[in-house]
């Protein structure tokens, strides 16, 4: 059986990738290991006056820190109708999370994409981050406005968008897009986004104002046609296993563009593609990963090239 890790801290965010995470177990017959991290503040385990009474507010301190986790965790765990364990760490969020994910044999980690742990004051967004780039599995985060309660009835996983852009990081998610829809029924919506260069630095200030427009839509051509055969080329890929899916093939911001065919096609998730570990800190620091998820109604699941899919295990659907 599969398991799926769930990092939880008591936030909306949090709360919200365990309801996801619920749903995907439930339809891949896996189970849920619930962890919850304690950390106590670098300052204090850093401290040079380990005198008694300093002691003593360290000990107190964890075992508030334990007490809090306790309840965090059997609070999550109300009403779960899939097998499930508990789990609780004192240390470093976001290297225990993928530490655990790989010693537990995880084939997920879920988590909220930002939380703010009262006892710490360490924003789980930051610690998301980091587990993207450490992470030996996909991570599925979860964002949701603190203080506002979801309104979007969610009923299972029925449709989800892939973003694709022929990268390998890319390929790796497709493919485990592909293995979601060879286990339930599933239709995939293959996107790819052609950006909107004509108001790009570069080409206003590289080309005469009169070759300039002759120029951009013969570039914007070329991008059109490349477009055309990545998305041809994802088909392609996955196409033998007969999963419904189709494509769209669209011009502007990426990051907008994504969230707003994930709003027209109703899409329940987002798979998105990256290249490895170097490329995380950019992509989710400043770039579409990052732009994608700030104003993302539905989870995204993050790949890296690095995390294999064996599309030979994608059923062949009649």
């Amino acid at each position: 059986m599969e398991k799926i890790l769930v990092a939880v801290d008591g936030s909306n965010s949090s709360n919200l990738a365990l309801e996801h995470a619920v749903i995907l177990a439930q339809a891949l017959n896996s189970s849920l290991l619930l962890l919850h991290v304690m950390e106590v503040k670098r300052v204090m385990l850093l401290h040079d006056d380990f005198t008694g009474s300093w002691i003593r507010f360290l000990n107190e301190t964890v075992g508030d820190l334990r007490k809090k986790g306790e309840e965090i965790l059997e609070s999550a765990k109300k009403g779960l109708d899939v097998e499930f364990k508990l789990r609780l760490e004192l240390g470093n969020p976001a290297k225990i999370i993928s530490d655990v994910a790989k010693e537990e044999n995880c084939s997920l980690i879920a988590m909220g994409s930002r939380g703010l742990n009262d006892l710490t004051g360490i924003l789980l967004g930051s610690v998301s981050h980091r587990v993207l780039e450490r992470s030996p599995v996909p991570v599925l985060l979860a964002k949701s406005s603190e203080g506002k309660p979801e309104q979007r009835e969610r009923t299972g996983l029925k449709k989800i968008l892939v973003a694709v852009d022929g990268t390998s990081g890319s390929k790796s998610a497709l493919l485990h897009a592909a293995s979601l829809a060879g286990k339930l029924p599933l239709e995939l919506i293959l996107l790819h986004v052609i950006p909107d260069i004509r108001y790009t630095p570069y080409y206003l200030e590289t080309f005469a104002v009169e070759a300039a427009d002759t120029i951009l839509q013969e570039e914007l051509d070329r991008l059109n046609k490349k477009g055309m055969e990545v998305l041809q080329d994802a088909e392609n890929t996955i196409s033998r296993f007969g999963i419904p899916l189709r494509k769209r093939l669209e011009t502007g911001d990426p990051a907008k563009i994504i969230n707003k065919a994930a709003a027209e096609e109703k899409v329940d998730l987002i798979v998105m593609g990256t290249k490895g570990p170097s490329e995380w800190i950019s992509l989710v620091s400043s770039g579409i990963s990052h732009r994608t998820l700030e104003k993302a109604s539905v989870p995204i699941l993050f790949v890296k090239e690095t995390h294999s899919a064996d599309i030979e295990q994608v059923k062949v659907m009649s």
